[in-house]
């Protein structure tokens, strides 16, 4: 009767291996679109497109990535310490948030309240949460100095986590 449950068990911790090691998903994003700097205006709206030459145009730099909606509570619980981040890692790492499923006055509250400072554009019709394959509010993004996604993070990002994805995307 023992086998059986060892057997489910080591099948367990194999597959949970295969799905660690597999890493964070290979977004199919097009590299070969022309540079495109940040928009500087707060809530400008952006598309896929857009999105793939700003990445491109960050390319040497790592990007950290944030999709958020004002609504969303583990939005607001994760705000304050993406910006300490982006504090911390000043000039070595670019931030950039998009708000999406929400009206630009609610977002504009929301980086009011939370006194976010660095770029935050809007994802006005869900074409940035379909090319990143998001799957629940808030997610965070990071992707190396190659451009390449080293982590995806679905739900808050604690500190901890933050600064281990930001350190590792500095250190690629």
């Amino acid at each position: 009767m023992r086998r059986p449950a060892i057997t489910t068990i080591v099948l367990a911790i194999a597959l949970l291996a295969t799905a660690c090691a597999s890493g964070p998903p290979r977004l199919d994003l097009d590299t070969t679109v022309s540079p495109m700097p940040i928009p500087t205006e707060t809530l400008a709206p952006i598309g896929a497109a857009d999105l793939e030459g700003i990445l491109v145009g960050q390319r040497g730099k790592p990007v950290v990535i944030n999709i958020w909606a004002s609504w969303c509570a583990p939005c607001r619980a994760e705000a304050p310490l993406l910006q300490r981040a982006f504090t911390d890692f000043a000039g070595e790492v670019t931030f950039l948030g998009i708000a999406s499923n929400d009206r630009v006055k609610d977002a504009a509250k929301f980086l009011h309240r939370f006194g976010i400072t660095y770029p935050n554009l809007l994802d006005e019709n869900g074409e940035i949460t379909t090319l990143l394959e998001m799957s629940g509010f808030p997610t965070t993004y990071v992707f190396g100095r190659d451009g390449v996604l080293r982590a995806k993070v679905t739900g808050g990002i604690s500190e901890r986590q933050l600064a281990a994805v930001v350190d590792d995307a500095v250190r690629s």
